[in-house]
């Protein structure tokens, strides 16, 4: 898919080439096999997210990315891979590994405890991991030559664990209340930033009132890239199976304008736009669990597994149920790593 312009008027998704297919039949989980690759992903999405010194030809072939070679909107070089994974339920459901760590766009950095060689809160379900890589990779297709910003990738945060369980549970110290990052369904992202040499989950704005850390912005935003941020987030509205997309409450009155615009412009298809509600944010706390701890970063849920994505998105932090007082008063008195503190 070359990055040129961005809508397809007949279906408001971005114009697809064909993507580039692995060639070889996947294993199903519930048993035999899934058919080679017809148009997005299928594997553990055959991204290597970055280029190979040997040219873009090879980059392409080792990305499963296409760029057309005529076009008067094609930027050389600039391609997007898969949106959407192509199997079962079980199959795109897969907990795996985001792996690469590092690709176009993004850095799965380690944090909260993690090492280099031990990223055990990454683990996420494929689905998820191929649309995030599109996410970040549009982002860095469309925005790359836009002013301010660091210029630097995307930072990931907390997935799951290897067993599907909530980040730190393995020591001790569940670092999310009940319900979210279960079973890879859910990712803490960071947002782009117009400071620093990087984008990692960090607070974007003022959040302390007399001294005292209030865990969300409690003045306008200093250092978010409103316009990179508004495009990422109307990247994953792209997906049918987005569920629904937190932020804090200074953030979401920003970067839900900035979207718009960037559908008027044609940046964005218009399905972005049509479902800019799926942002959420709360500007007082009204019990939906976006209120708190969503200073420092986003957080994207997929819907449950299913063979129809169809289902309308829930406003609540948790698809079942909010989050509990007394869960987030646990995180944020106790210095638990994850939702209410990043490190």
């Amino acid at each position: 898919m070359a990055c040129g312009s961005p809508t397809d008027t007949s279906t408001g998704d971005p114009p697809v080439v064909a993507e580039a297919d692995t060639g070889t039949a996947a294993s199903d989980p519930d048993g035999g096999t899934e058919p080679a690759d017809t148009g997005a992903a299928t594997g553990e999405d055959s991204a290597t997210g970055e280029d190979s010194a040997t040219g873009e030809d090879t980059a392409k072939a080792d990305s499963g990315m296409t760029t057309p070679e005529t076009g008067d909107d094609a930027k050389p070089g600039c391609a997007l891979p898969p949106k959407d994974c192509s199997g079962t339920p079980t199959y795109c459901g897969e907990l795996v590994p985001f792996e690469p760590v590092k690709g176009i766009g993004y850095d799965n950095y380690p944090l909260n405890g993690e090492t280099l060689s031990n990223q055990y809160r990454s683990y996420a379900r494929r689905d998820l991991m191929i649309l995030v890589k599109y996410a970040a990779a549009y982002v860095e297709c469309y925005g790359k030559s836009w002013t301010p910003g660091n210029g630097a990738p995307i930072g990931l945060g907390d997935m799951s664990e290897k067993n599907g369980a909530i980040p730190g549970t393995s020591v001790g110290s569940p670092g999310h209340p009940a319900g979210t990052h279960t079973n890879g369904n859910d990712m803490d992202i960071a947002y782009f930033q117009t400071a620093g040499t990087n984008n990692y989950l960090r607070a974007v704005c003022p959040h302390t009132s007399g001294g005292v850390d209030q865990y969300h912005c409690v003045g306008a935003p200093t250092i978010l890239d409103v316009k990179r941020t508004a495009l990422f987030l109307g990247a994953f509205l792209l997906s049918d199976r987005t569920r629904i997309i937190g932020v804090d409450g200074k953030v979401g009155p920003l970067v839900i304008p900035e979207m718009q615009k960037l559908c008027d412009a044609g940046t964005l298809p218009k399905l972005a736009c049509d479902r800019k509600s799926m942002v959420t944010y709360e500007t007082t706390d009204t019990g939906r669990g976006w209120y708190k701890f969503h200073h420092h970063h986003l957080h994207i849920s997929l819907k449950k597994l299913a063979a129809d994505w169809s289902p309308g998105p829930s406003e609540m932090f948790s698809p079942e149920s909010s989050a509990t007082p007394f869960e987030l008063e646990r995180l944020e008195h106790g210095h638990v790593l994850g939702h209410a503190h990043v490190e």
